[in-house]
């Protein structure tokens, strides 16, 4: 059998045998963001360099220096370009973590964050949000694991799963977290690892 495939003239195509992906994996964590104010938006950065460990599907790597974020200013915005129209799975999975005591607490026990797939066309610096996935930070864990009364400090999953269909050349992904709800840290002590 051949799969078959459109092209972007809209031409019936044998699909490609090889499979083309993007491998990224953060060597390091970042941060230091807060989490109280659900019209804040912090990026998540996707530099060229070590971190990329496969490339085959030729995505490039930007930063606009200003931006926004469903018209929210956002400064450095790190983006891939997607290279040629096509449908593209994009899975993440990080974990989050806030050090020290919430500033307010809500009662429950938890915060709800916002992992955001965000676009915008080529030479543009406005994204809008195509996909949010909301996962939940869980209280009452140390960093090392203890149980403690109202810590943020164990690190919680994050994720996020999209697939997205591409229709121009040289599209911008940019990806972003933000809070929902919840516990909150107005100050800059979040990171993601």
């Amino acid at each position: 059998y051949s799969p078959l495939a459109v092209d972007a003239t809209g031409a019936a195509k044998i699909k490609p045998a090889t499979i083309q992906y993007f491998y990224f994996k953060r060597s390091t964590s970042f941060g230091s963001f807060s989490l109280f104010d659900t019209n804040i938006y912090t990026n998540i950065p996707f530099p060229a360099g070590g971190d990329v460990l496969g490339n085959t599907t030729g995505f490039g790597f930007g930063t606009d220096a200003s931006g926004t974020v469903n018209s929210q200013s956002v400064s450095n915005i790190s983006y891939l370009t997607i290279p040629e129209p096509g449908v593209y799975l994009f899975e993440m999975y990080q974990t989050a973590l806030c050090t020290g005591l919430p500033t307010t607490s809500s009662n429950t026990g938890q915060i709800a964050i916002n992992t955001i797939f965000t676009t915008a066309n080529s030479g543009s610096s406005a994204y809008t949000t195509n996909t949010i996935f909301r996962d939940y930070a869980i209280a009452r864990r140390s960093a090392t694991g203890g149980i403690h009364s109202s810590s943020y400090g164990y690190a919680n999953p994050q994720k996020l799963i999209v697939a997205y269909q591409s229709t121009t050349v040289n599209e911008k992904v940019a990806l972003f977290v933000n809070y929902a709800g919840g516990d909150s840290y107005n100050t800059p002590t979040c990171q993601m690892n």
